[in-house]
């Protein structure tokens, strides 16, 4: 177990004589709080967040493991929309805003809408200016068809939300983007500094990377709701069968887009091939 493999430890031992397991657990606790408490630090020298996780599996064979823990200092957090979900005449916003609360505590939190916010602003233009107002309050900023730019480490970043309207989602008629119309929404690109545009449907890349945008983070498509092996995501919420732009990392020119699968399901609670995830962007 000390070198990573806990198998042993846990059917050979644990599970063979109970008390050990019990044992470990109640060590993983304590050993999980006092490295909380002391912030304990890997093997190069950063703090340890999340190495808890090892303990109460291995017991205490599996402390060593903590090493291994990798550790993110985040910069900022960025949301290219839908965190809430507005169906039916029913909308949640609690959790979200619960979300960017805590996270605000702690980081920059810049959010864009995507098509469940805008709705929520045509169904119910109330509600979703109180939820704006409430994560003003909470110290997120959200870009409507706007941008702002920051300095990170004394690096410029122009961070730029678009959001489009219902046509653009579901329309009945398949609705083209070009660059001029990312530029009126959110002004032009800013030669001096790296260009982040947070648009909340990936189908429209190539108008943003004509726009000018050094990355672009959508989303939308729930990683395509059913993954199959070399095919990709089946199902997009527009509806179409196997939509291009439907996870990962895509590029055009200069210009990057991710595409991330999300954490949460689209009308059926469905995900197959297709695990919930939270994108991490490394910037040299």
């Amino acid at each position: 177990a000390s070198l990573g493999i806990t198998e042993p430890a846990i059917f050979g031992i644990n599970f063979r004589f109970m008390k050990p397991f019990v044992c470990g657990m109640i060590g993983g606790a304590v050993g999980s709080l006092f490295a909380s408490w002391m912030h304990a630090t890997n093997a190069a020298g950063e703090v340890v967040k999340f190495g808890a996780t090892t303990y109460g599996v291995t017991g205490i064979p599996g402390i060593p493991a903590v090493n291994n823990v990798p550790v993110y200092l985040f910069e900022l957090i960025l949301s290219a929309g839908d965190l809430v979900v507005m169906k039916a005449g029913r909308f949640a916003t609690d959790k979200a805003l619960e979300l960017v609360g805590m996270l605000a505590a702690d980081y920059p939190v810049y959010t864009a809408n995507g098509n469940h916010e805008t709705r929520m602003k045509r169904l119910f233009p109330e509600e979703y200016s109180r939820y704006t107002q409430e994560l003003a309050a909470l110290g997120a900023v959200n870009l409507v068809n706007e941008s702002k730019k920051i300095l990170i480490h004394s690096v410029p970043f122009n961070i730029a939300g678009l959001e489009l309207e219902r046509d653009y989602y579901h329309g009945p008629v398949r609705m083209t983007l070009d660059p001029q119309f990312v530029a009126d929404r959110v002004g032009a690109m800013r030669e001096d500094s790296f260009n982040i545009l947070l648009a909340h449907h990936p189908r429209y890349f190539d108008a943003y990377a004509g726009w000018g945008a050094d990355l672009a983070l959508a989303g939308h498509l729930h990683g395509g709701i059913v993954r199959l092996p070399l095919v990709g995501g089946v199902i997009s919420p527009d509806p179409c069968l196997f939509p291009h732009y439907d996870h990962g990392r895509y590029t055009k020119g200069r210009s990057t887009m991710i595409v991330s699968a999300g954490l949460g399901t689209h009308t059926i609670n469905l995900r197959f091939n297709n695990p919930a995830e939270l994108v991490l962007v490394d910037f040299e």
